[in-house]
């Protein structure tokens, strides 16, 4: 899996790939926006096995799956990025150190391997980064949920995976002359599922993630609170206006409610 960059703007995009989406089952469509089959075979595959819903997408050994972004679907200003996909298989028989990814422009790489399981690239690759395994065994039936916070003024990103932050400190990124967000790439080197798929801008208030600061983002905090924080690192980092950056609170919604009410002055 690689982040790609380029563009300095982004929008709100989210799929889980269901038929009502436009992915009917069967060969992965040529005719929708912004993605493109580089190496077939790419199917969407519809019955049960779904990370959730009914349908995913199954990628064959050596297969790519592109999401490319250009400037008109970038307008939303914004320089730091989340990134969300759910994956699953057994992984490359190759470790990142490696692996033959095409690194031109890539912000953030992640690797799924037999040998050192999820394993990613801490820095540029000019400065002698190495790769770094995060200490999670892969077990090929099992999805998971790798979730990316990148940040295109830092040159840096974050990453947890099913919900759990993995990084100690912020990883570099690949090539460090990347501005922002511009396309994501699944290669799929060993054969991979791959479902319930988002990228949401990093925007303080925006707690259900769409996009835009209003009123529903009050009640998702309000439900928040009510029901314990959520787990879910995006809508986490994105309801932490002020305080605790671990627990969601009347803080927040205090401080969200004054900034609906300055932007509507």
């Amino acid at each position: 899996m690689i982040a790609a960059a380029g563009a300095v703007a982004l929008p709100v995009y989210q799929s889980g790939f269901e038929s009502n989406e436009g992915f009917a089952a069967g060969a992965f469509p040529t005719n929708l926006p912004n993605w493109t089959v580089e190496n077939p075979p790419v199917n969407v595959v519809s019955g049960s096995g779904a990370q959730a819903s009914s349908q995913f997408v199954q990628l064959g050994s050596g297969a790519i799956l592109d999401f490319s972004l250009t400037a008109q679907e970038t307008s939303r200003a914004g320089k730091t990025v989340w990134v969300e996909g759910y994956f699953r298989g057994a992984g490359s028989s190759v470790t990142l150190a490696n692996a033959n990814y095409p690194v031109t422009e890539a912000s953030a790489i992640v690797h799924f391997g037999q040998t050192n399981g999820i394993e990613v690239w801490d820095g540029t690759k000019a400065a002698g980064a190495e790769p770094t395994s995060l200490g999670i065994s892969l077990v090929s039936n099992n999805w998971y949920k790798v979730t990316l916070q990148l940040d295109f003024d830092a040159k840096s990103w974050e990453i947890w995976v099913n919900n759990t932050k993995r990084n100690t400190a912020p990883l570099g990124f690949r090539d460090s002359t990347v501005n922002g967000l511009n396309g994501f790439k699944n290669l799929a080197q060993g054969g991979a599922d791959f479902d319930g798929f988002r990228i949401v801008r990093r925007f303080l208030g925006d707690s259900n993630g769409d996009g835009a600061l209003d009123a529903a983002d009050l009640v998702r905090i309000i439900e928040y609170i009510a029901n314990a924080p959520t787990a879910d690192p995006i809508a986490m980092g994105n309801s932490n206006l002020v305080g605790s950056t671990s627990t969601i609170d009347a803080a927040d919604l205090s401080a969200l409610k004054a900034l609906l009410l300055d932007i509507g002055t």
